[in-house]
């Protein structure tokens, strides 16, 4: 593992992370693709995949254009 200044991990085996200034990940980077992070947005592949609507909800996105609606103590 290697750590950045602020103490956060930038790779954990074939994994690296990307984190702007202030600590926030940026993205994520494996052997599965990559994941990008804007605020409560995460996408992957060039799609959404999870948006967060409040700190209870998130709404989960496949390709087929369904949603699902998780509470955060729910398994994804």
């Amino acid at each position: 593992m290697q750590y950045n200044f602020l103490n956060l991990p930038t790779s954990i085996g074939a994994m690296s992370l990307t984190y702007d200034a202030t600590g926030r990940k940026w993205k994520k980077d494996g052997e599965f693709g990559a994941v990008l992070y804007d605020g409560g947005i995460e996408y992957r592949d060039g799609c959404i995949f999870w948006t967060k609507f409040t700190h209870q909800f998130r709404m989960k996105f496949t390709h087929q254009f369904r949603t699902k609606f998780t509470h955060p103590w729910e398994p994804a």
